[in-house]
């Protein structure tokens, strides 16, 4: 709940211009960090809606095997889409030469 609220009230380029100048690399490690532990837990929720245990039995380790086959589907299916976001980026030349351009974005007062 932090996490989607932080999301909703504060975006990246905010977090990104306060930030960056000093330290980028650990504020686009945040960044990157604050938008997908949302986006993780809501697919872990629609993989669990799929996914139904075949055993009857309600006790702690039928329970404990399941969220774990719900967690190891979650974190390859975010492995693979990650693998090819990668080679997305590669293909369009990210990182490849020094930034040319940049997004100028001027701070403005932020609703809390």
């Amino acid at each position: 709940m932090v996490f989607t609220s932080y999301n909703k009230s504060v975006s990246y380029q905010d977090m990104l211009y306060i930030f960056s100048k000093k330290l980028p690399v650990v504020s686009m490690i945040i960044v990157m960090a604050l938008r997908f532990v949302p986006l993780i837990t809501n697919r872990a929720r629609e993989i669990g809606k799929i996914h139904k245990p075949s055993l009857k039995d309600d006790s702690f380790i039928n329970k404990a095997k399941s969220k774990g086959k719900v967690m190891g589907i979650t974190v390859a299916l975010s492995l693979e889409e990650s693998m090819f976001t990668a080679k997305s980026m590669k293909s369009r030349g990210y990182g490849s030469s020094k930034r040319t351009c940049y997004l100028s974005y001027k701070l403005s007062q932020i609703m809390l």
